[in-house]
């Protein structure tokens, strides 16, 4: 994480004349049980490497943070803090080694509500409101039209399966999600669906992995959700 730091601190300086897109994936705290921590945060949490590690990634956004702020940069830039995925957790929701999604349930790499549904924080001056909450369903396929868009670019040939979300990201009033519909993918087969604040868990006989079904070979009936009322899916 220290070094990935270094090495965007560094980009940052050489490129602070001209526009440019920093995408940075730190490795840590990853799927393991065991992630690495750099010396200066080991001990820091008190919820072990896991928590040590994020101890240090909240260090090196603070670097980022810092160093757009020092170059006059900060009220021409948007930061966007996101994960691809929710933790993986353990088994017993009381240890928190591998992280948790509390109050949503599953596991990170499923189609369930921990797995999708991901803290996001947008910070640029000037332009996101301070203390601001959006409620409103995006995605990270969202942001890149977005970004496409804030720097003046115009749709591509491809289709693309995101939305310009810049009136959500602003806080424009009356800024609606884009999405009517959105579907749950688990590899190529669908395994849910939602609409509104209902998901809607489709009945399923085969699947790879599936939060909420175990049984093979027999169809699983339908399990329906209001995932707005009821984060925890605790009412069928």
């Amino acid at each position: 994480t220290a070094r990935y730091t270094a090495k965007a601190l560094e980009w940052i300086e050489e490129n602070r004349e001209k526009p440019f897109f920093l995408y940075l994936p730190h490795a840590t705290p990853g799927s393991t049980p065991e992630p690495f921590v750099g010396e200066a945060f080991q001990g820091k949490s008190r919820n072990g490497s896991w928590g040590d590690s994020v101890e240090e990634l909240d260090w090196s956004t603070g670097q980022i943070m810092d160093k757009l702020e020092t170059l006059g940069l900060a009220e021409n830039t948007l930061i966007v803090w996101t994960s691809d995925n929710g933790a993986p957790i353990m088994k017993d929701p009381a240890d928190l080694s591998r992280g948790s999604n509390l109050p949503l349930p599953g596991r990170g790499y499923t189609t369930s509500e921990g797995a999708f549904r991901v803290p996001t924080l947008m910070w640029w001056p000037g332009k996101v409101p301070p203390d601001s909450v959006c409620e409103e369903l995006v995605s990270t396929m969202d942001l890149y039209p977005t970004f496409v868009r804030m720097a003046g670019g115009g749709p591509d040939a491809v289709k693309r399966d995101g939305h310009d979300i810049t009136d959500l990201i602003v806080g424009r009033a009356g800024a609606r999600s884009p999405y009517d519909v959105y579907a749950y993918y688990y590899l190529d087969q669908l395994q849910a669906v939602r609409l509104g604040p209902w998901k809607l868990f489709l009945p399923l006989d085969q699947f790879v992995q599936h939060p909420l079904f175990t049984k093979r070979g027999e169809m699983n009936p339908a399990v329906l959700f209001n995932v707005v009322d009821d984060i925890a899916c605790s009412q069928n």
